[in-house]
């Protein structure tokens, strides 16, 4: 494979989604091939059984991958993880530097990973830590580096999610021969693949309908702010249905057949029709309230809305159904801006491959921060870059959430200089 070209893995709880990419000079990205499987041992976003399984479907994509792209041997995956229970927090991180101190890399990052360290809860690993912001003797700044002060502060979000995910996850590395090269929070990619700086900055909400999971994700600010995973999705949909007496695939197909036109849905004929609305909406309103309340008592404006997206947000009805609930206003994701014309089909402009775009585009330019080599700062995003210029630069840390030896992640135990006190406080 070539070096902008990338595999981005979807671990859905109904199917198994694998993009292969390239990212050219302009920035736009060209899809060169999707495969899918139905996944099984998936539930709510968490491998909970038959890793075995999720691995063979894993390889078997790539090699379908291999030979529908006509690309090289895929040794490299890119993934994004959502999964039942993640939930981010805002943290202070404190550094008190005795008598002014000259502000370095070292310092921030030591910060940075101090904030990593304390803020873990019993059985529970820091997933991301992400920079809301600096300041130095009070005053906000950019960029501390340089600078000399006494007292350093910085406003993180972390991401945690249960140990166990991280241990299933390493045990079907195990089972895989492809090596994770990038990994990042599934409203991460979102982000990158649905908002702007400007709706990132003035407050929106990222409403993910997937198949086993929904998610909320709140950005206000420039950064992630809220996160809100609630376990039912269209899987739960499907399954109500079903419990009027008919197969489970029949009822996936008429709850699609709706989806696209409520009023001429072919049903059996021992079904009542005047049930089917009644069954959606029922469960809709069960998956949709967590994430109302969530909302109602932001403490954020989110003046630019609510944006829609996952397999499940397909339907016309749903933009006016949320704006209806939440009181604001309500549309569907558009990746469309990261695409090159002859990648923008009916097909790939599907909300259920925004994840995958968003995952190439961040794996993209984490690639481009660390190869200095590339002269890319200027011409790798040309036009897009206003996506995510300012909100990437915020990022502190995409770094190996698994190592090269797919062990899972140790606590780094490098004691702290004595001259410096570092406090961490929780908003």
């Amino acid at each position: 494979m070539k070096a902008n070209q990338y595999i981005a893995i979807d671990l859905g709880s109904s199917k198994i989604t694998a993009m292969a990419a390239e990212v050219l000079d302009d920035g736009f990205i060209r899809i060169l091939g999707i495969e899918q499987k139905a996944s099984r041992g998936i539930e709510h976003g968490i491998i909970n059984s038959h890793i075995a399984d999720i691995a063979f479907a894993i390889n078997e994509l790539c090699s379908k991958l291999q030979n529908r792209a006509k690309i090289g041997k895929i040794k490299e995956i890119c993934i994004a993880l959502s999964a039942k229970g993640m939930k981010c927090r805002v943290i202070k991180a404190r550094m008190d530097l005795k008598n002014g101190k000259l502000i370095t890399d070292k310092l921030i990052e030591k910060l940075t990973e101090v904030c990593r360290e304390n803020a873990k809860s019993e059985n529970s690993l820091i997933y991301n830590v992400i920079l809301q912001k600096y300041e130095l003797d009070g005053a906000e700044t950019d960029n501390p580096e340089g600078k000399t002060a006494k007292l350093l502060l910085g406003t993180y979000t972390v991401i945690e999610m249960a140990e166990s995910i991280v241990s299933q996850m390493d045990k079907l590395l195990q089972r895989i021969d492809k090596k994770i090269i990038f990994n990042t929070p599934a409203c991460e990619a979102l982000s990158a693949a649905l908002l702007d700086d400007e709706e990132r900055e003035e407050g929106c909400g990222i409403i993910d309908f997937g198949a086993g999971n929904t998610s909320l994700s709140i950005y206000a600010k420039g950064v992630l702010q809220k996160l809100l995973i609630v376990p039912l999705g269209g899987k739960n949909i499907t399954a109500d249905i079903a419990q009027e007496g008919i197969a489970e695939e029949l009822a996936e197909q008429i709850k699609i057949d709706f989806s696209n036109n409520p009023k001429d849905v072919s049903l059996p004929k021992s079904f009542n029709r005047q049930l089917l609305p009644v069954i959606i909406e029922s469960r809709l309103e069960e998956i949709i309230q967590p994430i109302i309340n969530e909302i109602s008592n932001c403490k954020f404006p989110l003046n630019k809305g609510i944006i829609i997206t996952g397999g499940a947000s397909i339907p016309e009805y749903m933009p006016a159904y949320i704006a209806e609930k939440t009181h604001l206003n309500a549309r569907h994701g558009d990746h469309s801006e990261w695409l090159c014309a002859d990648s923008k089909t009916e097909q790939y402009l599907s909300p259920e491959l925004s994840l995958c775009v968003g995952i190439i585009t961040l794996a993209n330019f984490s690639n481009s921060q660390q190869n200095t080599t590339k002269n890319t700062k200027e011409n790798i995003f040309k036009k897009q870059i206003r996506k995510i210029r300012k909100w990437t630069n915020q990022l502190t840390i995409f770094d190996g959430f698994f190592n090269d030896e797919d062990e899972l992640p140790k606590p780094d135990n490098q004691p702290v200089e004595k001259t410096d006190e570092i406090i961490i406080t929780e908003n």
